[in-house]
């Protein structure tokens, strides 16, 4: 019904939202209403409850309906529609919509990737990026010709984003119920008996103390390997043609990768070729189930983590992980574990693709939707 409607103009954005500077006391603020650069999520995932208040007398004000954006890094895609009132921190820029039919136009337009680039674009500071807002209120804002069209968008994209939030939800409980069924199917530390077993297994007693260089052989990586652990945690690279010609310290079987030092110590499960940085182990030739072992490890993780040694930066030896001790039930117990979180993680998996796609669907409507301007 818009087609033959004439062409878009463009406007700066702080002619339809301008950024607003009122304050609001502390004392009027809690934890449920305060938004800053933590609590509101990336990749325009809404904000969760901040974990604590600033020792300030005032905050920035905002209110429902207002945008608003974390202004440092702004690639992390921080920015978050108002639902309720409350108060922000300095670093969180608020943009209140003149006429109140634009919020959910005027939030689509922020929590869109071809304005991130533009604030990105003209940002200052390396390490910890700030937006210019003299740029970012320049930002040139399209603005159809009829206000029912500017309606008609929002009310698309806010109808996806519903379908979108649903479906986060939908992994997001996954997750936790992944996380909490661990939690009962693994012996607490210092027990021998998980809270929650398998109808078959309830009579089989304790499950044996074993250290981890008795359940596998431990490996470290190849000082060969390509400098570089993906995002900070995972130093797995499967890059097939390289290998067949280098001379690299390889694998090509069923392995847990560990990561040798850092913050996180999560282990990741792999089968197939692949070569390892030298600040990561590899568990391989289990005696066990390799993919249990994978699975208690990750349960274990935050254990693990406290027996890494400071140097310049927390870092697992050898000898740690050879004495890890872990408790071991029968294989056939062990299988019924493995098979259970692996079939919970390919449910997981297709949940979380099925996000992705939704994302995606999105991210093309709104190239579409939305004219870009003519330099």
């Amino acid at each position: 019904e818009f087609r033959e409607a004439g062409a878009w103009e463009f406007i700066p954005l702080e002619a339809i939202a301008p950024l607003v500077n009122d304050r609001v006391q502390l004392k009027d603020i809690s934890n449920v209403n305060y938004v800053s650069t933590e609590n509101i999520l990336q990749d325009f995932g809404g904000v969760a409850v901040a974990n604590k208040l600033p020792t300030v007398n005032s905050v920035s004000s905002f209110q429902a309906g207002d945008v608003l954006l974390a202004n440092i890094r702004p690639y992390l895609k921080k920015v978050w529609a108002a639902n309720f009132s409350g108060g922000a921190s300095n670093d969180v820029l608020v943009f209140r919509p003149r006429n109140s039919q634009g919020c959910q136009y005027v939030a689509h337009i922020l929590k869109n990737n071809r304005f991130i680039d533009y604030v990105m674009a003209g940002a200052k500071g390396v390490k910890m990026p700030r937006g210019d807002i003299n740029s970012i209120k320049e930002y040139p804002v399209p603005i159809p010709p009829e206000t029912t069209e500017q309606q008609k968008v929002a009310h698309c994209l806010s109808s996806l984003d519903e379908v979108i939030g649903l479906q986060a939800k939908k992994v997001q409980s996954l997750k936790q119920h992944k996380k909490g069924l661990m939690q009962q199917l693994f012996p607490a530390e210092g027990e021998t008996t998980p809270r929650l077993r398998f109808p078959e297994f309830r009579e089989a007693g304790a499950w044996e103390v074993k250290r981890l260089g008795e359940v596998c052989i431990i490996c470290n990586g190849s000082s060969n390997a390509q400098d570089h652990v993906d995002d900070g945690a995972y130093p797995l690279f499967d890059r097939s043609e390289e290998i067949k010609r280098s001379s690299r310290y390889l694998f090509d079987a069923e392995a847990v990768i560990i990561p040798g030092e850092g913050m996180r110590f999560i282990p990741k499960y792999y089968c197939g070729k692949f070569d390892l940085h030298q600040r990561a182990y590899a568990l391989s030739d289990f005696r066990e189930v390799g993919k249990f072992i994978y699975y208690q490890l990750g349960a274990l993780k935050g254990v693990l983590a406290s027996k890494a040694v400071m140097s310049t930066v927390l870092s697992l030896r050898m000898p740690i992980l050879e004495t890890f001790k872990l408790v071991i039930p029968s294989s056939g117990e062990q299988q019924k574990i493995a098979h259970c979180l692996s079939s919970l993680d390919e449910v997981i998996g297709l949940e979380s693709h099925k996000l992705d796609t939704l994302k995606n669907l999105k991210k093309g409507l709104m190239q579409q939707l939305f004219p870009q301007e003519v330099a």
